[in-house]
């Protein structure tokens, strides 16, 4: 069965052609949908109906394809990306002048996507990995909700359930809501687990990535050292995961 294109040019799809699904982490991304029966017409003809509507994608589960309606593509991470999405992060950080090494601290991402069995997801842009964005939930919901309390030694914030960890963006492909999506997908995941709120542990100097936070309704709580090589300052955010 495929859409119909009515004289008014907008696309009609009989019900249940298309899906929001959550068999997968990749079905449950926000502005993806399932093809459940028939064909797409050509994406290109899509296109306008595609932006109206916030899709970026849809997915042909019988063919393991997915057609991109978006120039941006975010999606799970998969093993043959974990060294364009660490170099990600290398790249920020050197950008700051911070120290990159083979600390403990970088490890995590020596082994995505498994390092994070939550959900890691990457932004793609012509072909190469511009972004990345990752959930670890905690093994028990943090209490007293929004202080800081110390867990296993370290500072957090209490009230979550889990964290929004290593988002970052190359200066590159800034200024193009990639950061905004991948902490969209992060938030679908977080809330499709049962969270409430997740908390944000973020460089002091990352100030346009603070004011994401803010507009997403995440509430500055405190700061803390990070443990990264160089010991620096972080603020952290409590972020609300109201119903979508």
């Amino acid at each position: 069965m495929t859409p119909t294109l009515a004289p008014s040019c907008a696309w009609h799809f009989p019900t249940g052609v298309l899906q929001p699904l959550d068999h997968t982490l990749y079905q449950r991304q926000p502005g993806v949908l399932t093809l459940t029966e028939g064909h797409l017409p050509d994406p290109a003809t899509l296109t306008t109906w595609a932006n109206e509507n916030h899709i970026r994608a849809i997915f042909n589960p019988a063919e393991q394809t997915t057609t991109w309606l978006h120039p941006i593509h975010i999606r799970p991470c998969e093993p043959e990306d974990a060294p364009q999405a660490a170099g990600v992060v290398e790249q920020v950080f050197t950008d700051y002048g911070f120290t990159w090494d083979d600390s403990d601290y970088f490890q995590d991402l020596n082994k995505l996507p498994g390092s994070y069995p939550d959900g890691f997801w990457v932004a793609e842009q012509d072909g190469r990995i511009v972004g990345v964005g990752g959930l670890e939930l905690h093994r028990s919901p943090f209490p007293d909700p929004g202080q800081l309390i110390q867990m296993d030694q370290e500072t957090r914030i209490g009230g979550t359930q889990g964290e929004l960890v290593r988002l970052y963006v190359l200066a590159s492909a800034r200024r193009q809501g990639i950061a905004r999506h991948l902490c969209e997908c992060i938030m679908n995941e977080a809330r499709h687990r049962q969270c409430h709120a997740l908390e944000i542990w973020s460089d002091k100097l990352f100030q346009e990535a603070h004011q994401l936070y803010e507009r997403l309704g995440a509430q500055r709580i405190g700061e803390r050292i990070c443990p990264d090589p160089d010991q620096s300052p972080e603020w952290g955010y409590l972020l609300p995961l109201n119903p979508a």
